[in-house]
């Protein structure tokens, strides 16, 4: 939710991540507060011990898996997808190991100044209107990752499905979104690439498991291998459709003349007919780059990019839930040797 709130006179408390904590200090409208590393860890709901049993059972549950390829066990492809979302999770370990979680009070920080001279102060750059709270000029950049994902959530919001966020429209917002995507740098792409390749991967390991029939073993090659050529050529695809992208400035609106003026005919009756077809054009696409609750122009997509993306999107998901599928189906009809154990004894040193 933000461990920082910041409270003024004209405003109702709303959450500042560190960015607006930094820009709020660097221009003198806050006293650096006097916070330690202890109360900082006092905010921390997780137990170290409990975060080291879960880790430490997950990796036992990895080497059982290269165990029973080392003794030619047969391995089912649940648990090869087990073995991916444990990879994820191990790596969403690392990166949260700092991060305190159960936050439920978090410390206020008191602005004698108001927001509306901050804001004043600010300039052109704090006019319009705001996503989340009055400050998101200071940090807000909307990317590729958070443009389609706002995109795809505005979509579950018209459907009345908010799956992945608590959809709010009161502003400011009294706490920082979950689904919060600040833009990853060239070293951090590279990072997430190789860990998505690594496991996209995962899946191609089952090339020659076995499998209730030839139909699925194909099936189940071709999804694997799909889903790793989309993670493979994921960064092209961004550069060539997305970050190159040109938001279209709108055609040039052509006025209709008046069906009862004298001077136009029926022979203009057609070109009246292309002109307002034209301008339902404009405004279905229109409709299609921003499908934001009030419009937020930070929020349009070229419709270069967001046809291709859908059209991915939508095959990434076909081979996914096929991959989720297979794992139940396959367990209809398993090789003997799924049921036997590891034998550890001959890894052991023998008195």
């Amino acid at each position: 939710m933000g461990g920082f709130l910041l409270q003024t006179t004209d405003e109702a408390p709303f959450p500042i991540d560190a960015k607006q904590l930094y820009y709020l200090l660097a221009n003198d409208y806050l006293e650096y507060p006097s916070i330690d590393l202890v109360e900082i860890d006092d905010k921390n709901k997780t137990d170290g011990f409990a975060r080291v049993l879960t880790i430490g059972q997950v990796l036992w549950f990895v080497v059982n898996c290269i165990g029973r390829g080392i003794q030619r066990l047969s391995t089912t492809t649940l648990e090869l997808t087990t073995v991916g979302f444990v990879f994820c999770m191990l790596f969403t370990s690392l990166c949260w190991r700092h991060k305190p979680t159960g936050i439920k009070r978090p410390i206020t920080l008191r602005c004698k100044t108001t927001v509306e001279r901050i804001l004043l102060v600010a300039g052109d750059g704090a006019k319009e209107r705001y996503r989340y709270t009055p400050l998101d000029f200071v940090s807000r950049k909307e990317w590729s990752f958070s443009l389609f994902w706002a995109y795809d959530q505005n979509i579950l919001r018209c459907l009345h499905l908010p799956i992945f966020g608590r959809s709010s429209t009161t502003l400011p917002r009294n706490r920082i979104p979950n689904a919060n995507w600040p833009e990853l740098d060239t070293l951090r792409s590279a990072y997430a690439w190789i860990l998505s390749l690594v496991y996209g991967t995962i899946f191609v390991v089952c090339w020659n498991f076995a499998f209730p029939s030839d139909v699925e073993r194909l099936l189940w090659r071709i999804s694997s291998v799909g889903t790793m050529a989309i993670v493979v050529f994921g960064p092209i695809f961004e550069y060539c459709f997305i970050r190159n992208a040109r938001f279209p400035e709108g055609l040039p609106h052509t006025p209709l003349p008046m069906e009862n003026d004298p001077e136009y005919g029926s022979g203009h009756r057609g070109w009246i007919g292309i002109q307002a077809f034209k301008s339902t054009v404009r405004k279905v696409a229109a409709s299609l780059r921003n499908n934001s609750l009030n419009q937020d122009p930070a929020l349009t997509v070229p419709l270069r990019a967001l046809i291709p993306l859908t059209i991915l999107c939508a095959i990434y998901t076909i081979f996914r839930a096929y991959i989720l599928i297979e794992d139940v189906l396959s367990l209809r009809l398993l090789p003997a040797s799924t049921f036997e154990t590891v034998s550890w004894a001959g890894y052991l040193p023998h008195i």
